[in-house]
């Protein structure tokens, strides 16, 4: 309970407006149904629904998060969403939440923040307010911040979606999908859609370059996971390092992470369930409808010439005319994910 609270308290963001449930609303599937994220200010890149999140390999479009808790760190002391800081989120807990937080996590007592010589009201690494801590108190800090995300991660794991039509008519019910859903279907796997997108979440949780329009706001290309490696491979938070659980060996990860160079404007395949209701489309939340989602994917994506995007498609991404572009939104329009209340 204490992670479902702390999911959608505003309190949390110093302006008091921002929760993690702005932009990933319950009652939006888990979206916000934006072109962009807004959090105290609009954002680069699209919110994805996240009600399947726990079972994703890595977290953001780029995967610069290996779990799920280091993911609900990222917006805390990102300036475009809720511009906090971990010394004031570990002040809110301590106002609002010791009792609860003292339950959960037990084995790690909330430090005294009392004295704000010590523990001043607000400051991350970087700022002259956190430089000037004990590197003691700044571990003791940064353990409450973590133990807040993994709250929150918590309460994640236990989001769920119902079966759809597919689950059904993939369980024997042949009437489940109609004519145009089934021809539909059939243009998902001639196409090639299938190659990225299948298994139960309808995602390989691999990163590819695809071509979709930037939706940064100063209209530069995204250059997606090729500036994801190096943040994920020097975060404090990584799985292999002091604040996880179930650490990973530092070698495990470089090895999960590929070279920069051939991940210039690739991007994390997105899950297909919750897809008619969790557009805008793309990373940058540019396509407005499945039919132009689709006319993009049988046209390779944008040009190599096109300055909104970055990045050469992959070779193997196969060119598909309008009729099969057309066949594919039926079947598309069927991958729901309603949430499990």
């Amino acid at each position: 309970m204490l992670g479902k609270t702390l999911f959608s308290d505003t309190a949390l963001s110093p302006s008091g407006t921002v929760s993690c449930a702005t932009c990933h609303d319950p009652t939006k599937t888990f979206s916000d149904g934006l072109s962009q994220a807004m959090g105290v200010t609009k954002g680069d890149r699209n919110s994805p629904a996240i009600a399947l999140a726990s079972h994703a390999r890595w977290q953001f479009w780029d995967g610069r998060a290996d779990t799920l808790w280091m993911q609900a760190l990222g917006p805390f002391e990102n300036p475009k969403e809720f511009a906090s800081s971990r010394l004031f989120v570990a002040h809110r807990i301590a106002a609002g939440y010791a009792a609860d937080y003292a339950t959960v996590f037990s084995k790690y007592p909330l430090p005294d923040l009392a004295d704000t010589t010590r523990f001043p009201l607000a400051g991350k690494p970087g700022e002259p307010s956190w430089q000037g801590m004990t590197t003691a108190d700044q571990d003791a800090a940064t353990r409450v911040f973590v133990n807040v995300a993994k709250a929150i991660a918590a309460f994640e794991r236990t989001l769920r979606v119902k079966p759809n039509a597919l689950d059904r008519y993939g369980a024997g019910d042949l009437t489940a999908l109609d004519a145009a859903q089934k021809k539909g279907l059939t243009a998902f796997f001639k196409t090639g859609c299938v190659q990225c997108h299948w298994g139960p979440r309808m995602t390989d949780d691999a990163f590819h370059v695809i071509r979709f329009p930037t939706g940064r706001q100063d209209g530069a290309a995204d250059r997606g996971r090729a500036d994801g490696i190096a943040p994920l491979q020097a975060s404090e938070f990584v799985a292999s390092k002091k604040f996880s659980d179930s650490p990973l060996s530092a070698k495990s990860l470089l090895g999960l992470t590929p070279a920069a160079t051939t991940m210039l404007g690739a991007f994390k395949t997105p899950s297909l369930r919750g897809l008619p209701s969790s557009g805008p489309y793309g990373h940058g939340g540019t396509f407005a409808t499945l039919a132009e989602v689709t006319k993009h994917y049988g046209e390779r994506g944008l040009k190599h010439d096109d300055t909104r995007s970055i990045g050469a498609t992959e070779a193997w991404v196969p060119l598909f005319d309008a009729n099969a572009q057309n066949d594919l939104v039926p079947f598309l329009q069927v991958l729901a994910s309603e949430p499990v209340p």
